[in-house]
């Protein structure tokens, strides 16, 4: 087992200096080196943290005492610069959305399983062989509320989920030029609609259609949109996200779980716009509503929940899945790349005013896609 696991992040913008700062406090992991696109733009946080800073990504991909990459790059270069890494054996952070297009997504999971073979780690199942050496960064599943309701359904203290609802508003990111380019960072329905799209699939399982409408700008960018997704069972999932807010609107999320027991219920309201860069927000608490059959006395309870910061319990759970050994079960590659496809199917509903079908299932689009893993000589995955 690792003493420590050593990282090196690539991007030296917001979020990599965030999870610099995050990694710098954790006691069983060491960052070695931030890399920038300026020597000026990560001498600071190199400084402050004790990495070294280079231009020359080749460089830290080059040094064995390397165990994980944190990529926190522009989303265009999420597949490149993965697939560079998991090529050079680091396992990898990718932040979110996993990729713009499914053959990219396809592509890293593919990267990820080689790397695993490579290190004689086994699995039948190709997504498990790839949640060892990648991850992605779809936080929200470490959100302490999201995560309490993720387990309080999982425990059926919900009973059985017949429908959720899920929010996330806010203005128009003015944060960077190559965001504000759809084709370099997905738009709003990928880039922000992801989160929630990931977490109705935690909650209600694998996607069969998509069905949505919203609003676009004047270039033809969606600002604002509906999103009916129904999964098995025929169980579905509202969700609503925007960047057409209005600058004095706080950044707002809500999600509404509906069971045959109980319902449970979080809304998120920033003291400002910004509920990331903003140390002062507020968080409303979580409250679960329970039938009168299904509880006697309390019907309405608050659910205690520890405050903590999302970014660090995702990176202290994918380090301690590292020292472990095991796969990553939550902020999977395969469960990134189910939010995508039903985010690209959202832009196609909207597009076509029509309902698309999630044909073939993720999974088992990556899973006959296995064989090609193996290029070291060993079984095939089937």
């Amino acid at each position: 087992m690792l003493d420590k696991v050593r990282f090196a992040v690539l991007g030296a913008g917001y979020m990599g200096q965030k999870h610099a700062r995050i990694l710098a406090k954790l006691p069983n992991a060491e960052i070695l080196w931030i890399s920038g696109q300026t020597e000026e733009e990560v001498k600071d946080i190199c400084h402050e943290v004790g990495a070294k800073g280079t231009t020359d990504v080749s460089v830290i991909l080059r040094d064995p005492a390397v165990d994980v990459v944190i990529v926190a790059y522009p989303t265009f270069l999420h597949r490149e610069v993965t697939v560079q890494a998991l090529d050079a054996g680091k396992k990898v952070i990718c932040e979110k959305p996993i990729a713009l297009t499914l053959e990219d997504a396809d592509e890293m999971l593919e990267a990820a399983g080689k790397a695993a073979l490579a290190t004689d780690i086994w699995s039948d199942d190709p997504a498990e062989l790839a949640a060892h050496y990648l991850m992605v960064g779809q936080v929200v599943r470490f959100w302490p509320e999201y995560a309490k309701i993720l387990e309080l359904v999982e425990a059926g203290v919900l009973g059985r989920v017949l429908t959720v609802e899920l929010e996330r508003l806010s203005v128009a990111p003015g944060w960077s030029n190559w965001f504000k380019d759809a084709s370099r960072s997905g738009g709003m329905v990928v880039d922000l609609m992801v989160h929630d799209f990931d977490i109705a699939s935690g909650l209600l399982g694998q996607p069969c259609s998509v069905t949505a409408y919203g609003v676009q700008d004047m270039e033809g960018i969606w600002r604002h949109a509906k999103t009916l997704v129904t999964y098995e069972e025929g169980r579905q999932a509202l969700v609503i996200g925007s960047h057409l807010m209005p600058e004095s609107y706080p950044f707002t999320s809500v999600i509404r779980v509906i069971g045959d027991k109980a319902t449970a219920e979080y809304r998120f309201v920033a003291e400002g716009t910004d509920a990331e860069k903003n140390p002062d927000a507020r968080q409303d608490q979580l409250r679960v509503y329970h039938t009168a059959s299904s509880k006697q006395g309390v019907l309405d309870e608050v659910v205690p929940v520890e405050a903590m910061d999302p970014y660090e319990c995702q990176l202290r759970y994918f380090t301690d899945c590292i020292q472990r050994g095991m796969p990553a079960r939550r902020g999977t590659p395969d469960q990134a790349r189910t939010a995508l496809a039903i985010a690209l199917a959202a832009q196609k509903s909207m597009a076509k005013g029509s309902i698309e079908t999630l044909l073939p299932e993720p999974t088992e689009c990556f899973r006959g896609r296995g064989k090609r893993l193996d290029k070291l000589g060993r079984k095939m995955i089937s």
